[in-house]
């Protein structure tokens, strides 16, 4: 049998109304809109975020709890998330699945612990959200496959992403 991959992108700080996916005017988001639009894909549009504050929205999503449960209320806080509380990314982890974590945002990322919560995590640069085939995602994307042995070499690596996923990102 062939693995199964999940691919869960979560943008912070975007308002869905103002997204090519959502019919918005002007296309804001066109390869995020071409990856929703997979058959294979699932997309949540009325996703509510619990807070404003990234620390807090972006633990309510990996963890299912709200603020007040895993205590990141704001950027202004200095603790890490909470080691007892099971993460999505432990969960899949539990599952055999092998995760890992790409963020440009601190508070999504080192600053609150995150980074110790997947197999392997991966600080970047701002990108832009536009352009998901950007050579750092692009890298980060096949350095996580090159470490996954099902897949074999670099060339492997490359004619799979080319068969399967490479049209979602160009």
């Amino acid at each position: 049998n062939k693995p199964t991959h999940v691919f869960w992108i979560t943008i912070d700080s975007v308002r869905y109304d103002h997204t090519s996916m959502s019919g918005y005017s002007r296309d804001t988001t066109p390869n995020l809109t071409r990856i929703s639009n997979h058959q294979q894909a699932t997309s949540y549009p009325n996703a509510i975020a619990h807070s404003v504050r990234t620390p807090s929205s972006v633990s309510s999503i990996l963890t299912g709890l709200y603020p007040e449960s895993h205590g990141q209320l704001g950027t202004g806080c200095t603790n890490t998330i909470p080691e007892n509380l099971e993460t999505v990314p432990e969960k899949f982890q539990t599952q055999n699945y092998r995760t890992i974590g790409i963020s440009e945002n601190g508070f999504a990322g080192r600053v609150k612990g995150w980074d110790t919560k997947f197999d392997e995590f991966t600080h970047t640069r701002p990108l832009n959200y536009t352009n998901l085939s950007s050579p750092i995602m692009f890298n980060c994307l096949l350095s996580y496959l090159l470490s996954y042995q099902k897949f074999g070499t670099r060339t492997d690596i490359l004619d799979f992403l080319t068969q399967r996923y490479w049209s979602l990102f160009t």
